[in-house]
């Protein structure tokens, strides 16, 4: 599952319950979900589409987007939204 929108993976702020989104997802059943706790620019969605093909290619969730992370910043080294995007299994 992928929530390419800001402040997707942000939580409640009850103490007693962690609940957000993502949570959500995966209680639902999802394997794997990304989500970012940050606003997140228009051009993010080149990312996400780098992400989602290293997946597709056979890559585990959390190396695409350790790899994708790595490159984009390469690209883009002022890009600190990245370090926002969260992986929930």
């Amino acid at each position: 599952m992928l929530l390419a929108t800001c402040s997707a993976a942000r939580a409640t702020p009850f103490l007693h319950e962690s609940f957000s989104l993502p949570v959500a997802f995966i209680e639902a059943g999802a394997a794997t979900v990304l989500a970012s706790t940050v606003e997140i620019p228009d051009s993010a969605g080149r990312f996400f589409e780098a992400v989602r093909e290293r997946i597709r290619s056979g890559a585990p969730a959390a190396l695409a987007l350790r790899d994708a992370r790595r490159t984009w910043l390469a690209d883009h080294p002022s890009a600190d939204w990245v370090h926002g995007i969260l992986l929930f299994e």
